[in-house]
């Protein structure tokens, strides 16, 4: 079996993302538009609409700001990372003044006014020369500079996104061969700041085309959160990936004097059966894309296994 490896991770983690279920707005965006997005570049159409499955407007509130829950009050983390998804279903200019609002708020947290920036940038409101003072702030929270590196980032300051990154990479990021993560001993980091922390570092990474940005999401999508949920933060990359990916991959085989040239598109695959004997003399070619091979074997079954009498297997029939 040959599959097109360079869309199949995207298509497992959309899946992922497309039948989490609870009632959390970052959930119910996250599963709307994930579910789109399987249809939209893998013509998915076993994926229901969902896009009537709740009212969504209810989340937010008469002051602009995103709710986890109708009940619950506005979080400018939570309003920031569902205004990175753009989702059609918010009023943006109230979501602007919620932001603007947060700044003047005497109970706002660093944390608070750093998001709310990065949720001004996405709107694409000017904010530069306010990050630049914002910046310029002393002793500046990990989790604070990362928003800010993002809000420069989605202000179009590549270069200064870019700087911010790599000084944090540098200083906080620990990585094997498959995986990296960023974590903040001094600050006491447990495991769901390392998963937010990792998350929001990735999406940092795939906006200033870092290096590392594969290993950080690798991390990401294979660990499990306790308190939070990070699928905005995967779904944004998953998103701008997506939109640059090269959905198709093709090679060349040839064998017995046949030659042919295979294009694999999207999460199709492509099978051939061989013998032992011509799996040895077939040839590849002209591999464009990422290509995985998986092989199947059939052998006889050799000695069975004395009985378990613990386990049987009984087959009724019914009109």
């Amino acid at each position: 079996y040959f599959i097109n490896e360079n869309v199949k991770p995207y298509w497992n983690e959309l899946l992922e993302l497309a039948y989490s279920w609870n009632n959390r707005i970052d959930s119910i965006v996250v599963r709307k538009q994930a579910k789109k997005l399987l249809q939209e570049f893998f013509q998915d159409s076993g994926v229901r609409d969902w896009g009537q499955e709740y009212d969504i407007s209810s989340y937010q509130l008469d002051n602009g700001g995103i709710a986890l829950l109708p009940y619950d009050s506005a979080d400018p983390v939570l309003t920031a990372k569902i205004c990175s998804l753009n989702d059609s279903d918010f009023d943006y200019d109230l979501m602007v003044k919620y932001f603007n609002g947060v700044m003047y708020d005497d109970s706002a947290t660093s944390t608070h006014i750093a998001a709310s920036y990065w949720g001004l940038a996405c709107l694409r409101e000017p904010v530069l020369l306010e990050l630049n003072e914002l910046a310029k702030t002393p002793d500046l929270k990990l989790i604070d500079k990362l928003y800010i590196a993002l809000a420069y980032a989605y202000a179009g300051d590549i270069d200064t996104a870019n700087s911010m990154y790599r000084e944090m990479v540098q200083s906080y990021m620990k990585e094997d061969s498959l995986r990296a993560y960023i974590t903040m001993e001094d600050e006491g980091y447990d495991s769901d700041d390392i998963q937010e922390a990792t998350s929001l570092c990735a999406l940092l990474a795939q906006k200033v085309n870092g290096a590392e940005r594969d290993k950080l999401f690798e991390f990401v999508k294979n660990m499990y959160t306790t308190d939070i949920l990070t699928g905005a933060i995967r779904l944004n990359y998953i998103k701008s990936n997506l939109k640059n990916l090269n959905l198709e991959s093709s090679f060349t085989w040839e064998l017995d004097g046949k030659k042919e040239t295979v294009t694999i598109k999207g999460r199709d695959t492509y099978s051939m059966f061989l013998t032992a004997e011509k799996l040895k003399n077939i040839r590849f070619s002209n591999v464009k894309g990422k290509v995985t091979v998986s092989a199947v074997y059939s052998a006889p079954i050799g000695e069975v296994a004395a009985i378990d009498n613990r386990i049987s297997i009984t087959r009724t029939y019914s009109d």
